[in-house]
């Protein structure tokens, strides 16, 4: 089925626009389905968090810092503050003369 537009007429033969008639049903709808996905996985989260703190309990989980298998991508990322941005800047316009 191809996408339809807001403007097309409606799928369901009602005779008006899309907009008009079913999309605020399909966007609930949407809507309702990537709800129940999300809630999913906070579950499969929530459970893998559970599991890896029964399996590992040495290695507390602290916010605001990374695991220590993240800290070598990390070091490695360096930023350099004296390297001055490039960029062109726009000619003048206009006519000029004298």
């Amino acid at each position: 089925m191809a996408d339809i537009g807001r403007n097309d007429p409606c799928t369901c033969g009602s005779g008006k626009k899309y907009k008009k008639c079913c999309e605020t049903k399909d966007v609930a709808k949407k809507h309702t389905e990537m709800e129940k996905s999300w809630n999913k996985s906070v579950k499969e989260f929530e459970k893998q968090k559970k599991d890896d703190e029964a399996t590992n309990p040495a290695a507390p989980v602290v916010p605001g810092k990374h695991p220590p298998h993240m800290m070598g991508n990390l070091k490695s990322q360096k930023h350099n503050p004296s390297v001055a941005p490039k960029f062109n800047m726009p000619r003048k316009a206009g006519g000029g003369g004298s």
